[in-house]
């Protein structure tokens, strides 16, 4: 017989979502907007919100209609028993894939400040602690962010303290001199950084209030909306558009540019530790939807019985990934994986709802307005 499945409150369940978005996104994200949009990366994250409104509200309002199924049980209520498994098995596969190239990414970044250091110590510890928490359960996880985030939260406010008086807001001008296209090109790369939220579809047959997603869903993107609009604008206000552009990682840049009275110049420790509690959180939640993912699948007994094959898995796949080169990661981040990450974190997931919907009214009509 399956464990009970394990419960938090939707309190938890967005923290988690915050957790999970706004450090790689900040350390990322912003960086990839900055190579198409530059100064009008804000722009972008605009209109990527106005999106990500409505891609939230849109997910969140058909997963409460189904609150105890999770994204792969909605696949084959969809699509079938054998055709609705392939899509769960993508959704896996999408989930440790974009584990991996979390993992990978922040070693990178942990390489240039620690070059001595081999990368698979890196990984190793990174994944050892993921997968002990993992296994544990989904409400370790949400415990451990509920002490972790109110602290990312609050450094980060004190970040966009200090470095207010260093912004030159003219550095944002003049406003889409090359018109729309770039602005829309970065809103893209943001929309991305939403679509991933898809992993959260798994998780939301563990919130205690399902019906309350949507809405609460709503004002989530407003927060995450001004949790950005300093980071990307940040950059650009100190090092100007195009130095911005050409750093690896302008926001930390940011970071360590700020100087605290006469005698603290550099805080590099913060963002380092910004950084890692990000990725530990957004790698996390990638391999929790993976292995909750593989025991439905294979309708195992326990929902933590493949998290150990999976951690080694991904531990594999990163270190296929290092003959990438940071410049060659970010460019596959921008292309090829935003492609994948809207289609199945988008496109997919509302083909799903659109075939349920049918079906049930299909069914309602067929049996003369009754639901079966």
């Amino acid at each position: 017989m399956k464990n009970s499945i394990q419960k938090f409150s939707n309190l938890q369940f967005f923290m988690m979502m915050i957790g999970f978005i706004t450090p790689f996104g900040h350390f990322i994200f912003i960086r990839l907007t900055y190579v198409y949009a530059g100064r009008n990366a804000w722009i972008s994250l605009f209109c990527s919100a106005i999106l990500g409104v409505i891609f939230i509200y849109i997910q969140f309002k058909s997963a409460s209609k189904s609150p105890d199924q999770s994204l792969i049980g909605e696949s084959v209520q969809a699509f079938g028993t054998w055709f609705g498994r392939v899509i769960g098995f993508m959704y896996i596969c999408f989930f440790l894939l974009a584990c991996s190239l979390s993992i990978h990414v922040f070693t990178q970044f942990l390489n240039l400040l620690f070059p001595l250091t081999p990368s698979f110590v890196f990984v190793f510890f990174l994944l050892f602690t993921m997968a002990y928490v993992v296994h544990a359960g989904s409400e370790a996880l949400t415990r451990t962010i509920q002490v972790a985030l109110p602290v990312l939260m609050a450094l980060g406010s004190l970040v966009s303290i200090l470095i207010l008086k260093e912004r030159d807001w003219k550095q944002l001008l003049p406003i889409m001199e090359n018109g729309f296209f770039p602005v829309w090109h970065g809103s893209i790369i943001f929309l991305t950084m939403f679509a991933e939220l898809v992993v959260f579809r798994m998780l939301i047959p563990h919130t205690n209030t399902p019906k309350n997603l949507p809405k609460q869903g709503l004002f989530f993107v407003m927060v995450v909306f001004f949790m950005f609009l300093g980071p990307t604008t940040g950059p650009i206000m100190i090092f100007g558009e195009d130095l911005a552009r050409s750093t690896l990682y302008p926001t930390f840049e940011e970071i360590r540019y700020i100087q605290l009275f006469d005698f603290i110049e550099r805080l590099d420790v913060l963002g380092i530790f910004l950084w890692v509690t990000g990725a530990f959180i957004r790698s996390s939640v990638f391999l929790l939807g993976a292995a909750e993912g593989m025991a439905e699948l294979f309708k195992a007994n326990k929902n933590n019985l493949y998290v150990l094959p999976i951690t080694f898995f991904v531990f594999a796949l990163e270190l296929s990934l290092k003959s990438y080169t940071p410049e060659k990661t970010y460019h596959f981040l921008a292309s090829s994986y935003s492609v994948i990450t809207i289609f199945i974190g988008i496109l997919l997931p509302l083909m799903i709802d659109m075939v349920i919907g049918f079906r049930h009214k299909w069914k309602s009509g067929w049996n003369g307005g009754k639901e079966v």
